[in-house]
């Protein structure tokens, strides 16, 4: 019986079982990234660093496409996968695959077009726009090697081959990082450098997932029948991927915003502030991430097998663990916040002082911000993609673009960086009471005393 596990096996262990290959594959990732920009701000210097920070609202808004088909597809396989219909698995990997292989070259010919009028709009100038427009050429060039890459290891991680895809992940990882030494630090390439690692280290990924699923995938294969997309499959693919999308969306736009009000008030150095904060994040927000991309495989697959009772259960301990993990990160971070804001700003006190503040601001809730993650992956897994797609936008940018131009006015910086921890919290109660409501449980379904029993 194909994946019985993930109804039979103990949802404590099973969880550990998804989550933690998710959690190594995005911490590899993480590390190369911070890495990537460690180069960029030690080596190239400050604008560079703030280049990339100003042009990586865009990059995410690519990826956002990107993650509404392969969030979308990845979901469908693992429910159908829950269902037994292998056939369908069939015709949804390919779809998924001929979608994103078609987005990816429209997005390369579109953001090449639209870079230059882009970084106008956003009012980039300088040696900022020169760094900026150097890197995403390059990205642009190569997007399509970076989104397919990303489709397949959602979709790996979809039916199961978490481990598989961490592996894959950390040789992208490794592959960047000794491209970055190679080409920013002894070729002196710069901006172009960076892009020209990314792009590679994730080719690589690519080609080895691809040899995967053409000759070793058993379940999960292409078939030549299904290349002809037609409008119902697609319109299958795109709406579970909904939250995905708005999510990254989201955050795109809200750090555009983010961007543009810090620049007004703090300047250039306030802008490299949130570039190595967001860096910083990305990878505090590990534990909440994992557990996210651990569970919803396991509730899409008994939600297929009509398993309610281990829905629960899984959201129970997903609570749990990125709680425990929140909890230590929350003392680390505001007890060396600057001292890991100095990783990226070496130059002077005063930025240090920006980016330590920030981050403690940025992190104030993060033991219970993973509700948000973990109430968005139970909408999107049991196929309530609108309910999981208004959480998605709801903290982005329902409250937090708002809350962002009224306390900035008042408050300035600080009223900015207080702004964050302000939207989280009102998000964090809005998904925890629609995901209790949801699951018709009475009120002290996730206690903490339930809590801890289920650790006995």
């Amino acid at each position: 019986m194909y994946n019985n596990h993930l109804e039979s096996e103990k949802i404590s262990s099973l969880l550990l079982k998804y989550s933690i290959p998710s959690m190594v594959a995005i911490m590899v990732s993480t590390i190369y990234n911070i890495v990537d920009r460690i180069f960029i701000g030690r080596f190239v210097g400050e604008s560079a660093l703030a280049g990339l920070t100003v042009v990586y609202p865009i990059i995410i808004i690519v990826f956002a496409g990107t993650a509404l088909i392969a969030s979308g597809g990845a979901n469908n396989i693992s429910i159908s996968l829950g269902q037994r219909k292998f056939e369908e698995v069939k015709r949804l990997f390919t779809s998924t695959m001929v979608i994103a292989t078609l987005f990816g070259i429209f997005m390369s010919v579109l953001g090449i077009l639209m870079l230059k009028p882009v970084l106008v709009f956003l009012n980039v100038e300088g040696d900022v726009y020169r760094h900026g427009y150097d890197y995403m050429t390059i990205i642009f060039s190569g997007v399509l090697f970076q989104l397919l890459a990303f489709t397949l290891s959602s979709i790996a991680r979809s039916e199961g081959k978490a481990t598989f895809s961490m592996l894959i992940m950390i040789t992208s990882a490794v592959s960047n990082i000794i491209l970055d030494y190679l080409l920013i630090v002894l070729l002196e390439m710069g901006s172009k450098g960076a892009a020209i690692a990314t792009i590679s280290s994730q080719g690589i990924g690519f080609l080895v997932l691809l040899f995967h699923y053409i000759f070793k995938s058993e379940n999960v294969k292409f078939s030549m029948k299904y290349l002809k997309v037609n409008f119902e499959v697609t319109k299958k693919i795109t709406s579970i991927g909904l939250p995905a999308y708005f999510s990254t969306i989201g955050s795109g736009l809200s750090l555009i915003v983010l961007n543009y009000y810090l620049d007004l008030h703090g300047g250039v150095a306030a802008v490299a502030s949130i570039g190595a904060i967001a860096s910083l994040m990305t990878f505090f927000d590990i534990p909440k991430l994992g557990i996210q991309y651990g569970v919803q495989p396991i509730i899409a697959y008994n939600h297929g097998a009509k398993q309610n009772s281990r829905i629960e259960e899984a959201i129970k301990f997903s609570i749990l663990y990125t709680t425990l993990a929140g909890i230590a990160l929350f003392i680390f971070i505001q007890y060396k916040s600057e001292y890991l804001i100095s990783f990226f700003l070496g130059s002077t006190h005063e930025n240090i002082a920006i980016g330590g503040f920030g981050l403690r601001a940025y992190s104030f809730f993060i033991p219970i911000t993973a509700i948000n993650n973990i109430s968005m992956a139970y909408f999107q897994a049991t196929e309530q993609p609108i309910k999981s797609a208004f959480i998605a936008i709801l903290r982005q940018i329902i409250i937090l673009i708002p809350l962002i131009v009224i306390m900035g006015a008042i408050w300035g910086i600080k009223g900015i960086w207080y702004a964050i921890p302000t939207s989280d919290l009102l998000s964090i109660v809005y998904s925890y009471f629609s995901m209790r409501i949801n699951l018709k449980v009475p009120s002290n379904i996730i206690k903490p005393i339930d809590i801890v029993q289920l650790t006995d």
